[in-house]
């Protein structure tokens, strides 16, 4: 429906937070790239350079203004005073296939989808 795989998904939001990550000048450009899942430099940047039509460095150069990215991975979870926690549960199951609808805004605001 969103023109997405879940994998494409992934690799998207994974390429979004190393641009993020690419802001501060302490951190290496494989350290990122290995935080972000690639094996090695090369594949952070073929990957890195389809996306962002950059290479990494480049991208770190540019100013801090960073309209490229979706937001989907920077909100906020906001709790309502007497209001009930998580029930979280961690589990490890059999591959299985998955749909997903996506969402961009607010976390406290994607019931509706």
């Amino acid at each position: 429906m969103v023109g997405e795989t879940v994998a494409d998904h992934l690799r998207r939001v994974r390429l979004e937070r190393a641009a993020l990550a690419l802001r501060d000048p302490g951190k290496s450009v494989l350290a990122i790239a290995l935080d972000a899942g690639y094996q090695d430099h090369s594949s952070f940047t073929r990957a890195f350079r389809l996306r962002f039509r950059c290479t990494p460095s480049a991208w770190r150069r540019r100013p801090r203004v960073l309209p490229a990215l979706s937001d989907v991975h920077r909100f906020e979870i906001t709790h309502s005073p007497g209001g009930s926690a998580m029930d979280i549960h961690i589990a490890t199951l059999d591959p299985l296939r998955v749909a997903f609808l996506r969402h961009i805004g607010p976390y406290n605001e994607c019931g509706p989808v």
